[in-house]
């Protein structure tokens, strides 16, 4: 009898462990964790809980998402930028993995990825003036003026109070000598 018990409980413990369903709802919980852990400034935390729900789930987009946000925040740029690439092959329409890599790129002073990067998140999600205010600022330290000051119109466009799109705007139209026109546009209210 008791080998009997023991044998039910091995096969239950096995039908647990290779359950697909089972997997994923761990791995929500790891992934949910993860996420509580990030935004509470746990990063460390927050990586090894999102590691965990990878390995139940390596098709878990929104984790690699998490785990490279938390290694952005640890000055983890290059481990970052492989989780949010990860992200990305998962998921090809994940505005948010190509923003934060393009976030990771510029620390690395990796300009003409941020831009591509941007330039897809901005395609995604067209109204993001964020988007529009970093892709200007790459623009702007390759010293291409011109597409700085066209992206920073869009995002005042998008977000009239946007005050650092202003800013940078007038900074660029700076570098280019126009002055007044710069000195115009800081005015505005």
């Amino acid at each position: 009898m008791k080998s009997l018990q023991n044998g039910f409980l091995l096969i239950l413990l096995f039908a647990v462990a290779t359950c697909p369903s089972c997997s994923r709802s761990s791995a929500q919980r790891f992934y949910n964790a993860g996420v509580s852990k990030n935004k509470a400034g746990d990063y460390n935390g927050a990586i090894a809980d999102c590691t965990k729900a990878i390995e139940l789930n390596p098709q878990y987009a929104k984790a690699y998402l998490v785990r490279g946000t938390a290694r952005d925040e640890l000055k983890d740029d290059v481990g970052a930028i492989a989780d949010y690439t990860k992200a990305i092959e998962l998921n090809p329409k994940y505005q948010f993995a190509y923003y934060n890599r393009g976030n990771a790129e510029w620390n690395l002073k990796d300009y003409t990825n941020d831009i591509a990067d941007y330039s897809k998140a901005i395609k995604l999600n067209p109204q993001d003036a964020a988007a529009y205010l970093n892709r200007g600022n790459a623009h702007y330290a390759l010293r291409n003026y011109t597409n700085a000051i066209a992206d920073y119109d869009i995002a005042i466009k998008l977000n009239p109070r946007y005050a650092k799109a202003y800013n940078s705007r007038g900074n660029a139209k700076n570098q280019i000598k126009q002055y007044d026109s710069a000195l115009a546009g800081a005015l505005r209210k």
